[in-house]
């Protein structure tokens, strides 16, 4: 139950009604702390599997089914390390303080995954992709609203 809540949080990422506490940011913290760039790209490569498989997607993104259990595998890896050893603590803290596993590891991962994200958005080939529906933009329009 815990894992397949996990997932879900890591999936989506959604905030809950309740709000963390001190023990769920320092948890947070820990996770970034003790993550290396590779493990964070671990997670990033976990997640672009996850939104690719998504059928709305399926006419623009091709998924190597070959690599995904290798990628789930990796991932599963570092949520283990991160929670069991590296951060060990810090879970158990901010499980107790948020009295719910669910709602410690969501907001806690939320922070970790933001890190992931924008260290992904410093590669200038993302960057460049983010911005390519720029182009498009009928700045005029947009320029009337934003005034």
């Amino acid at each position: 139950m815990v894992v397949s809540r996990l997932l879900l949080i890591l999936l989506l990422c959604l905030p809950l009604s309740a709000q963390a506490g001190p023990a769920t940011e320092t948890l947070g913290k820990c996770l970034i702390g003790k993550t290396t760039g590779d493990d964070r790209m671990v997670m990033m490569r976990w997640m672009t599997v996850a939104f690719a498989s998504h059928p709305a997607v399926a006419d623009v993104v091709t998924l190597d089914r070959s690599k995904v259990a290798a990628i789930d595998q990796a991932m599963a890896d570092l949520v283990t390390d991160l929670l069991v050893t590296r951060c060990h603590d810090q879970t158990i803290a901010a499980v107790a303080e948020a009295g719910s596993p669910g709602i410690a590891l969501q907001t806690a991962f939320e922070a970790l995954g933001g890190t992931a994200a924008q260290e992904a958005m410093q590669a200038p080939e993302v960057n460049q992709s983010v911005l390519g529906f720029s182009k498009y933009v009928d700045q005029k329009k947009l320029n009337e609203v934003l005034q």
